[in-house]
């Protein structure tokens, strides 16, 4: 009885008021709401990114300079004993012989089986197995279809043409808006020399990846490049680091 008149009296006094206390009352339950929200997604964020953290990077540990890595700085990379891979970047014009035209892009040659984690997307199915083997290169997707190209064409890069063995479609760690700016193409690392292409004046970026079973080991290597990040003027970048960004 006491409950009912209370709520009696609470509901006739607040006649007068009752639009503010609407709004007031909904604001609260939106903002609860919101913040619901908010952190659902920095905790479901912080988890996809734990999870795929690694392919971020798409390695354990990656070493980058703007000079390419000379003999003694190819021989302590590859004295830290894990499985590596050596990639070099730089821009060149594309020349599409069917349609008379190019387009200036980013060149990547690779050597290794670099992602080690994640996975090189491109069509079809055998595409990235025939640049492993260096029948011939990776062309970004919406490239080819900006040339009218297709799988099976023949491109010049440099001094040679080669074979489009497959669309590219994504890259771990990367996404379309950089594909966008940047249209990359895979080039096997057999046929860089080929092109003519890189000279003393070349401007290219020269990266080294590893992979590691041993996390003690991963420590330790990361510790070396650390060390010599000044004498070599290289950057080291890791997956906790990649996490962060």
């Amino acid at each position: 009885l006491f409950q009912s008149w209370t709520w009696g009296m609470a509901w006739r006094d607040s006649r007068r008021s009752r639009g503010r206390l609407l709004l007031f009352s909904s604001s609260i339950v939106l903002g609860i709401a919101a913040m619901v929200a908010i952190g659902s997604f920095g905790q479901n964020l912080a988890e996809g990114i734990e999870v795929q953290s690694k392919a971020l990077l798409g390695a354990d540990l990656q070493v980058n300079s703007r000079q390419a890595f000379d003999d003694n700085q190819r021989e302590l990379l590859d004295s830290l004993g894990a499985e590596r891979s050596y990639q070099t970047t730089f821009s060149s014009m594309l020349g599409f012989p069917a349609s008379e035209a190019a387009r200036l892009v980013q060149i990547r040659t690779l050597t290794g089986r670099f992602p080690y984690y994640g996975a090189i997307e491109a069509t079809p199915a055998n595409a990235v197995e025939r640049f492993w083997k260096a029948e011939g290169v990776l062309v970004e997707e919406n490239l080819l279809a900006q040339f009218d190209a297709r799988v099976g064409d023949f491109v010049v890069i440099g001094e040679i043409p080669v074979e489009v063995v497959g669309a590219l479609q994504a890259v771990p760690g990367e996404n379309m808006v950089f594909a966008t700016v940047a249209p990359r193409v895979f080039l096997p690392m057999e046929m860089l020399e080929a092109t003519g292409l890189m000279g003393n004046t070349s401007i290219a970026r020269y990266r080294c990846y590893f992979r590691f079973d041993d996390p003690a080991k991963l420590a330790a290597a990361e510790a070396t490049l650390n060390e010599g990040r000044r004498e070599h003027r290289w950057g080291v970048d890791t997956v906790e680091e990649r996490k962060e960004d």
